[in-house]
């Protein structure tokens, strides 16, 4: 009995750990996919394209979508871009978490825990 509480014990404290390792490699892969990936976005002024990392691109689009209203023009339209560009950055770095959490999951097997 004594047994299976102690084991029970160190099952949970490896579940909470591995969110460590879950949290580490999202936080890796947003941020370093943030300040390397290049996106592309209009001008404010609707006369050209600028190329700008994607930590620009949000400050530049989540405005833009936010305050359009029915605005009609060659940057309307752009809030479904910008969700779509977000919903992948958060699944890219979804999947780099569970990359890491493996990683740490073959650790705490390997070292007996």
């Amino acid at each position: 009995m004594q047994e299976e509480k102690e084991q029970c014990r160190k099952h949970l404290i490896q579940r909470s750990r591995l969110w460590i390792w879950f949290a580490a490699g999202f936080l890796l892969v947003f941020v370093c996919t943030s300040f390397t990936v290049t996106m592309y976005s209009m001008r404010p002024s609707g006369e050209g394209v600028v190329a700008c990392k994607l930590w620009k691109y949000y400050a530049i689009e989540i405005p833009r979508a936010l305050s359009s209203g029915n605005a009609v023009g060659p940057v309307s339209g752009s809030s479904w871009a910008t969700a779509t560009t977000a919903l992948q950055h958060c699944l890219f770095s979804v999947a780099g978490g569970l990359v890491v959490m493996g990683i740490g999951w073959s650790y705490y097997k390997l070292k007996g825990h």
